[in-house]
C-alpha cells in the first residue's frame, strides 16, 4: 500500500517502501493539503489559493487540474485523487500516517488497558516538524492543530508510564516534553512528579528552581500555585518516611462517576474518614485517585497513597506521623 507521510517533511512510499520523489514543492503542496484533509472534498479555490497565494497563473483553474493529473499519475490507482462537488478528495485515508495517528490517539483516550500501547504506536509515526519542508501560510493552523495533538499524545505516554509504576522512563519523557516547550508548565509537573515517584526528590526539587528561574529572568513571572503545590508536597515527601508517597497520577480521565465523587466529597467535608467499598475491579481505587488529585490544594499538606495491596501478614500500619504513612512490623502475638 502506497503510504502518504505528513509528520515530518512530506513523503510518499510506494508499496516496495521506496520514496516516489515528487516533482516540485508545488506537487507536496497540493499533496499535504489534500492529504491533511483526507476524505474531505477541498474546493478548486482553497486548492488554487494554497499553491499560488496572490501570485495567480494565468489560468489558474488550468494550472491546478494540470498539478492534479500530474499528481494523480505519480501516486498511482491505490491513493485515488476524486473530482467531487467543485474540488477534490484524496481517499484511502488510512495510508495518510496524520490520519493514522489520530486514530490511535482517539483510541489511546477511550481505553485504559493498553493505552500505552496505542499511544507508543502513534508517536512512533513521528519523524519530525509536521509538514516539514513547506512553507505556506494556508498550512499553518493544520501544522499547529498536529502540534498540539502530538504533545497530547506525549503527556498521556507519561502518565501512563506513571500509572504503571515506571517512573524512570516517565521522568525521561517528561524531561524531553519539558526542554522542548520552554515555559509550559505541565510538562514540568510531569517531570517532578515521576521523579518524586521515583524517588528522586532531590532531583524534583532542582527541576522546580530551575524552571522557576527560567520564568522568572525571561517573562517576569512565577510558578503558578498549582506548581508550586507540588514543590511543597515534594519537599514534604523528601522529609517523611521512605515509604510517603503522592497520589499515583490517574493515566485516564473519569467519566460517568460525577454523583459517587460529589457523595465521597460530602462525605469528607462532615467526617474525618471515607471508605469506598464495593467488589473488586468497580474503580474503588480509581475513584479515590481522582478525589486525592482534585482535593490536594484543600489540605496544608497535600494530599498521600498508602497502598494496601502491600500488606501482608504479620505487619501493620503505622499512622502516627500526621499526613504519612508507614509500614511497620506487627507484635508477634498479633
Amino acid at each position: 500500500m502506497v503510504q502518504i507521510r505528513l509528520l515530518g517533511p512530506v513523503e510518499v512510499l510506494g508499496d516496495n517502501g521506496v520514496e516516489r520523489r515528487l516533482a516540485s514543492s508545488r506537487q507536496r503542496l497540493l499533496l499535504a493539503g489534500l492529504a491533511a484533509h483526507a476524505g474531505d472534498v477541498i474546493t478548486a479555490d482553497a486548492l488554487i489559493e494554497l499553491l499560488w497565494g496572490d501570485c495567480l497563473p494565468s489560468h489558474p483553474l488550468a494550472a491546478l487540474q494540470s498539478q492534479v493529473s500530474r499528481l494523480r499519475r505519480r501516486l498511482g490507482p491505490s491513493a485515488p485523487i476524486v473530482t467531487a462537488a467543485g474540488g477534490y478528495r484524496l481517499e484511502a485515508a488510512e495510508m495518510v500516517d496524520a490520519v493514522r495517528f489520530r486514530r490511535l490517539l482517539d483510541r489511546a483516550r477511550r481505553e485504559t488497558g493498553d493505552a500505552l500501547v496505542a499511544l507508543e504506536e502513534a508517536l512512533g509515526l513521528w519523524r519530525g516538524t509536521p509538514l516539514g519542508g513547506l512553507d505556506a501560510p494556508g498550512l499553518d493552523l493544520i501544522v499547529t492543530k498536529l502540534q498540539e495533538e502530538h504533545a497530547d499524545a506525549a503527556e498521556r505516554r507519561v502518565l501512563a508510564l506513571l500509572g504503571l509504576g515506571r517512573y524512570g522512563e516517565a521522568a525521561a519523557h517528561a524531561g524531553e516534553l519539558a526542554a522542548a516547550a520552554s515555559f509550559r508548565e505541565r510538562p514540568v509537573a510531569l517531570q517532578m512528579e515521576a521523579l518524586a515517584r521515583a524517588g528522586r526528590h532531590a532531583e524534583a526539587l532542582r527541576v522546580y528552581a530551575a524552571f522557576g528561574r527560567s520564568l522568572a529572568e525571561e517573562l517576569g513571572l512565577d510558578p503558578s500555585t498549582e506548581l508550586a503545590g507540588l514543590q511543597q508536597r515534594i519537599l514534604q515527601a523528601s522529609a517523611g518516611p521512605a515509604s510517603a508517597a503522592l497520589p499515583p497520577a490517574p493515566a485516564t480521565s473519569l467519566v460517568g462517576r460525577e454523583d459517587e465523587l460529589a457523595a465521597a466529597i460530602s462525605h469528607l467535608r462532615s467526617g474525618r474518614l471515607v471508605t469506598l467499598t464495593g467488589p473488586g475491579g468497580v474503580g474503588k481505587t480509581r475513584l479515590a485517585l481522582h478525589l486525592a488529585h482534585g482535593l490536594a490544594g484543600n489540605y496544608p499538606g497535600g494530599t498521600w497513597f498508602c497502598d494496601l495491596s502491600a500488606l501482608k501478614a504479620g505487619r501493620g500500619i503505622d499512622a502516627s506521623v500526621p499526613g504519612r504513612w508507614a509500614w511497620t512490623p506487627a507484635p508477634a502475638s498479633s
